[in-house]
């Protein structure tokens, strides 16, 4: 346990949590900002979730069951991969039908629009880095530290 410092600044604005002592800023969120955010939600992808799901309703566990067993012509257990495999998937709904519907355009013109403040020049060095020193660094984190902490 390491000794308290003596010379930190301990005024109203120092807040403790979770082991760590800081100082609260105006560039902090006031408890009424985050309670705010809390209820907030991406209002664009609910409106298109709930319209795909008025296109095309999601099956209950036991359509899906009976589905694959009919196709099938045997019973199939719920962990088989031919019912995972027949399970909806929402993006490529998304993609069939986003020119029919102006929702569903919406959210798939915002999915596929790069931001204006991507830098190309910034991840083509981070893919440098990464292909240059990646290996060596999972390499040493998965043998000495996952692993490693595992035999134990």
């Amino acid at each position: 346990m390491a000794w308290p410092n003596p010379f930190r600044k301990r005024d109203e604005n120092t807040c403790t949590a979770w082991g760590y002592t800081f100082q609260v800023t105006a560039q902090h969120l006031t408890k009424e900002d985050t309670a705010a955010m809390k209820m907030s939600y991406d209002m664009l992808g609910e409106a298109a979730c709930d319209r795909l799901n008025s296109l095309y309703p999601p099956a209950s566990h036991k359509q899906e069951m009976a589905q694959a067993s009919e196709s099938s012509g045997a019973e199939i257990r719920p962990d088989s991969t031919e019912v995972k495999s027949r399970k909806r998937d929402m993006f490529t709904l998304l993609r069939d039908h986003a020119q029919e519907d102006e929702v569903l355009s919406d959210l798939w013109t915002e999915v596929n629009t790069i931001p204006p403040w991507v830098c190309w020049e910034q991840i083509a060095r981070g893919q440098e880095v990464f292909y240059r020193y990646g290996g060596p660094a999972l390499t040493g984190l998965a043998f000495q530290s996952l692993l490693g902490g595992m035999v134990e």
